[in-house]
């Protein structure tokens, strides 16, 4: 199997009213990315009313294609979802 160029994912997450419930979600989305490792680099744009902040993570990254992609798309939808390439 010939694995694809390495790209960046990011993650739009939308701030809720329960930062618990954030918190334990984003830590649910990162464990499940390291799960399959791979040269995919993983981002989080993290949004709420004020500001958005970029979250990087330049020790862990992923593969995305397969099962990573098919959890993001589950979880999030496509429109939160942004793949690029890395030049």
């Amino acid at each position: 199997m010939v694995d694809s160029a390495p790209c960046r994912i990011t993650i739009t997450l939308v701030r809720s009213d329960d930062p618990d419930k954030d918190r334990r979600r984003f830590n649910r989305v990162q464990n499940k990315l390291i799960e399959y490792p791979g040269t995919d680099q993983i981002r989080f744009r993290v949004v709420d009313a004020v500001k958005t902040v970029i979250v990087d993570f330049p020790n862990h990254s992923t593969r995305y294609a397969g099962e990573v992609q098919k959890f993001l798309l589950n979880e999030f939808g496509s429109d939160a979802i942004q793949v690029e390439p890395l030049s």
